[in-house]
């Protein structure tokens, strides 16, 4: 498989396990795609684009210097300069793969906790105080 095959069958995945159900992210997606629409020309420049077709905002692909057939990855919660030339040292690690986001992963944070409140909601706790929760992590 290559970068982007592998990728697209994350967040497939992804989908297919989310809790909400394939309707339900349908219904998140659909919700960006109708905001982008309503957007001014200037805005839609700017806007995240991938945020029409991914619903885990904080999953990116941040570069891809060949695009060819991976064999070997560097999987790890966070994976950052020291892992990078962990993997450039061995040599044969064709992709590095990790949980924590950065860049504009992280910059996309705040809609990933907004989802954190659904998971919390979704398995008891009311909706007002599962938000609430949110906004105090978010202030920290």
């Amino acid at each position: 498989m290559k970068i982007q095959e592998i990728f697209d069958l994350a967040i497939k995945m992804g989908i297919e396990s989310d809790f909400r159900g394939r309707v339900g992210v349908e219904k998140v997606l659909d919700r960006k795609k109708k905001k982008y629409e309503a957007l001014s020309e200037k805005a839609k420049e700017e806007f995240d684009k991938e945020a029409l077709t991914n619903p885990y905002l904080d999953t990116r692909i941040y570069n891809i210097a060949e695009d060819k057939e991976i064999k070997k990855i560097l999987v790890g919660i966070d994976i950052d300069t020291s892992e990078l030339l962990l993997a450039k040292q061995l040599g044969d690690i064709d992709l590095a793969i990790g949980h924590h986001p950065v860049g504009r992963g992280l910059a996309n944070l705040a809609d990933i906790m907004e989802m954190q409140a659904d998971v919390y909601n979704h398995y008891g706790v009311p909706i007002n105080i599962a938000e609430q929760l949110i906004l105090q992590e978010l202030a920290r």
